[in-house]
């Protein structure tokens, strides 16, 4: 048994494959609207399968008081892959099928809270599963760029803070997502989107020194150029 405390939560992984989610007492009031969220994408995400990979979302067992048990998710998370970068183009087909689901497509509706942290993916076993779609799930619209920038600033961050170029699994990842989407994808809505998760990431209130919030400014000013850049080259090859 492993035990994992996080900024809202006790995480416990059981020997038998399971996990307790045990939300702290300033967050209980969420607890059972997180459960919901979980049992919904899994409701509307099913299993997808594609050239042998399996693509899903995390199966919530039960909820009692303020705890969630749900099944392990197998693998690891994708920001501890970045030295096979080949395997995003994999976190891109999860996020291209879920934007293909008739639900999200017709409603315009945003995963919310994603990131390659919350993206698990056995590369053995071929499988990449969401664990948390995060309270604002099915709560949210917008432009679908919106989530493929956000997948692409977790991909950022992690690839400079173990001082990696972010270029191979941006491009993988933008490839995977590219090719599994149905609708098009519209390059003046994700420079829009590009710049609303620039915005949101440097309005965060722990940003609290000016000169942190400088280095944040000229960090996102390159994560705007950077990232662009490489979508606008896999985009327009993809047309």
């Amino acid at each position: 048994m492993k035990v994992v405390y996080s900024r809202t939560a006790k995480i416990v992984f059981q020997d038998n494959e399971l996990v307790t989610k045990e939300h702290y007492d300033d967050y209980f009031e969420n607890s059972f609207t997180e459960y919901q969220k979980i049992v919904k994408l899994h409701e509307i995400y099913g299993e997808y399968s594609l050239d042998g990979w399996t693509y899903k979302s995390i199966k919530a067992l039960s909820y009692h008081n303020g705890k969630i048990i749900m099944k392990l998710a197998p693998g690891i998370s994708s920001d501890k892959l970045l030295n096979k970068p080949h395997l995003f183009y994999h976190i891109g087909i999860w996020l291209g099928h879920f934007h293909n689901i008739e639900i999200i497509r017709i409603n315009s509706y945003l995963y919310g809270d994603i990131s390659i942290q919350h993206l698990f993916l056995d590369e053995e076993r071929k499988i990449v599963t969401s664990i948390d779609p995060g309270l604002n799930f099915l709560s949210k619209k917008g432009y679908k760029e919106i989530d493929v920038s956000r997948v692409m600033l977790t991909i950022f961050n992690a690839s400079l803070k173990k001082f990696k170029l972010p270029k191979k699994p941006l491009d993988f990842f933008i490839d995977g997502y590219l090719s599994e989407i149905k609708d098009s994808v519209d390059y003046s809505a994700f420079t829009f989107s590009i710049d609303k998760v620039s915005n949101d990431y440097s309005n965060k209130k722990r940003w609290k020194s000016i000169i942190k919030k400088i280095m944040i400014k000229l960090y996102l000013i390159l994560f705007r150029y950077y990232s662009s850049e490489r979508f606008k080259k896999n985009w327009t090859r993809s047309k």
